[in-house]
């Protein structure tokens, strides 16, 4: 199953992290190219441990990560996310800083696929090995990607 640990899968995905326009809309969803940029970079950021988000109530973590992670399908459209998230990406996103955000969220994710270091737990998913985190960063960000048709 394709990780970011993988050379090609990583590469692969900045190509299509760089494919995105300012204008493109969404298949699903209310975000914006700027808004899914930002939201993929802060959660990169919390897969390091550099932004904490509650854990979330819900099905048990160990039930919902064997799902999204393990069962090879795309995950469904219009998955919740934590409120830490929704908060962040409602601020305003300047269309002028969408190429330095795509750089912020590549290097995120390049540090990420580095392997040096993890957060040890996901708020739905709860703990995670680095195996499981490497997963989640490339189905996190596909899902993304393929919400804007990319």
């Amino acid at each position: 199953m394709k990780n970011l640990g993988e050379p090609e899968t990583l590469h692969a995905v900045r190509e299509r992290l760089w494919t995105v326009e300012p204008g493109d809309l969404p298949r699903w969803g209310t975000m914006s190219v700027g808004q899914m940029i930002r939201h993929l970079g802060l959660a990169y950021d919390m897969s390091l441990g550099n932004f904490v988000a509650a854990p979330v109530k819900g099905p048990p973590p160990w039930l919902l990560k064997f799902a999204a992670l393990k069962v090879n399908m795309n995950w469904p459209p219009n998955v919740r996310t934590t409120p830490e998230l929704k908060r962040a990406i409602q601020q305003a996103v300047p269309q002028d800083s969408l190429d330095a955000d795509i750089m912020e969220t590549a290097a995120r994710m390049e540090e990420l696929a580095s392997g040096l270091r993890y957060a040890p737990s996901h708020p739905m998913f709860g703990a995670m090995k680095p195996a499981d985190w490497l997963r989640w960063g490339y189905l996190h960000a596909d899902h993304h990607l393929r919400q804007f048709g990319r």
